[in-house]
């Protein structure tokens, strides 16, 4: 994986672009129109992984994590922090809405 980006990649996504990196090395070429054609439905189904995810984000809609049930904010916010994998990110990232409009309601509820 590349540093230099600012993104956070996922393993699926760094295995994606090994791959596409690779269709120099097939030199036949019926080979690699079938390989580019994988490739293709490959990124379709990162993309699609992604705009639900984004959808996830954007939707306002909180989800609750069981197994992060008994997490502090903080200890979520650190590990928000270290975590690269985009999906885990995601899923934190609910959590710690969920912790903060938790807390929302119990100090502006009348």
């Amino acid at each position: 994986m590349n540093k230099d980006y600012n993104f956070i990649y996922s393993k699926d996504i760094v295995d994606l672009e090994k791959e596409i990196e690779s269709l120099d090395d097939i030199k036949d070429w019926a080979n690699k129109i079938k390989k580019m054609k994988e490739l293709k439905e490959k990124i379709m189904t990162q993309r699609n992984k992604l705009n639900s995810f984004i959808e996830t984000i954007n939707s306002g809609e909180i989800k609750k994590m069981k197994k992060k049930k008994d997490v502090s904010l903080d200890d979520l916010l650190k590990e928000f922090e270290k975590v690269e994998d985009i999906e885990e990110k995601v899923k934190l990232f609910n959590q710690i809405q969920f912790i903060i409009k938790e807390n929302e309601t119990e100090l502006f509820e009348e």
